[in-house]
């Protein structure tokens, strides 16, 4: 990975202790983060990046939006308990705040500049993957600047610019976080989709 360590937090994190969300608003994400789990875009394996977990998703809230929590990723049954609400970010100052029995994923930052990009976006999708990260930069997939290292405010910054000029859902490649991909969109299935569709073409 180019050096660099999924699941790292980078960000400043004003992180409060407090309870799970409930298990029902995060049903349908948490299928298809298993769906992404056994495709193996999604978890935690000894002989990839150091043994450090990847991927991460997250579901817009109407408080900010609810993401997996940091080195979860090698979790298939991920529940309620694993997921952080975040409640307030600065893009540019690199700070989150969230809540929840776990800390957001390292990649919480670029969730939010997806977010904020896009106000109709309801679900981020960060999924690594050699083949598929090949296959998307093959077919001119959107790709942030090769220089751009995952969560810092450059990277958010880039990730900001496609998604303002995407179609709904979408792809981006990660350029500077080797194998890292976010799909995203209102819809999560066809969000989903993306990935699974790339997959078997690549």
């Amino acid at each position: 990975m180019t050096g660099q360590q999924e699941g790292v937090v980078k960000y400043d994190l004003d992180f409060t202790a407090a309870p799970a969300p409930p298990q029902d608003t995060l049903t349908t994400l948490i299928r298809w983060r298993r769906t992404l789990f056994d495709h193996g875009l999604i978890g935690q394996q000894p002989d990839r990046y150091d043994g450090l977990g990847y991927g991460n998703v997250s579901q817009r809230h109407p408080h900010g939006f609810l993401i997996s929590g940091t080195q979860t990723s090698g979790i298939r049954e991920l529940a309620a308990d694993g997921f952080s609400l975040v409640t307030d970010w600065d893009l540019g100052h690199n700070r989150l705040t969230a809540t929840g029995p776990s800390p957001p994923s390292s990649e919480a930052l670029s969730h939010a500049a997806v977010y904020d990009a896009g106000q109709h976006i309801n679900f981020v999708l960060h999924v690594h993957s050699t083949e598929l990260w090949h296959a998307a930069r093959r077919s001119s997939v959107a790709c942030t600047p090769e220089f751009v290292d995952y969560g810092t405010p450059a990277m958010a910054r880039a990730v900001a610019r496609i998604v303002a000029q995407a179609a709904d859902p979408d792809l981006l490649v990660m350029g500077g976080h080797q194998d890292g991909l976010i799909a995203f969109g209102s819809q999560l299935p066809e969000t989903a989709r993306l990935l699974l569709t790339l997959e078997e073409s690549a």
